[in-house]
């Protein structure tokens, strides 16, 4: 008998031993993860201080190491910058020529030049300056530099344009060579590229001072 009751006393004993963990068990307060980013900055999920030690700064970093003021500086074109894409530009009309005129001026003088070809040569020429005048109208200068550098810009666009035109008469003329055979076309035709190579060459010379000044203006001017 006494058996019995010693082993009903340990069950019964076991049993509250059981119902007393599983009752600490759910009164535990909700315990809420933290992630660790690889900033090591805590995220926490639950409350108004998540994040309080992440910074909102406009000069962070965002693209290739660069600030957003930098970015903005580079994006901004500059009197240097300007200057350096009309000479390169216009540094297309002397090639032009050379690729395209020189060849057909040399047959012509030998006597190789048919009618028919020189017409087809002719066109593209002109088609090719016509573009390329396109591509100089649309160089813009900004309003953001100071007046006498936006002029100096302005009239390294002019020469260029005038480098064209005369490029273009000396075609007419050669025109008018081909026709008629006159001698007076030819000394027309000689006055219009000089006239070119010069513009082109005054708009070399200013880039040259620009890229070379100290971030100063050099008014040069013929």
């Amino acid at each position: 008998m006494k058996q019995i009751l010693l082993i009903v006393f340990v069950i019964l004993l076991t049993g509250c031993s059981t119902t007393d963990k599983l009752s600490r068990i759910e009164n535990l307060p909700l315990v809420t993860k933290s992630h660790t980013t690889i900033n090591h900055l805590v995220i926490d999920p639950v409350g108004e201080d998540a994040n309080t030690d992440i910074v909102d700064r406009k000069d962070v970093f965002t693209v290739d190491g660069l600030s957003d003021i930098e970015l903005q500086n580079i994006q901004m074109p500059s009197l240097k910058y300007v200057s350096a894409q009309l000479y390169e530009t216009g540094a297309s009309i002397s090639s032009i020529w050379n690729e395209n005129f020189i060849p057909m001026y040399t047959e012509y003088n030998y006597n190789l030049l048919e009618i028919d070809e020189a017409a087809e040569m002719i066109t593209d020429l002109n088609e090719r300056y016509s573009e390329l005048e396109t591509e100089i109208s649309k160089i813009s200068i900004p309003t953001e530099l100071a007046d006498n550098e936006r002029e100096h810009l302005s009239k390294m666009k002019e020469d260029l344009l005038l480098a064209i035109s005369n490029r273009t008469l000396a075609i007419l003329e050669f025109k008018s060579m081909i026709a008629n055979k006159k001698e007076a076309h030819k000394a027309f035709m000689d006055v219009h590229i000089s006239n070119s190579d010069r513009y082109i060459k005054h708009v070399e010379e200013v880039n040259n001072e620009l890229q070379s000044s100290d971030d100063s203006l050099v008014t040069s001017s013929e």
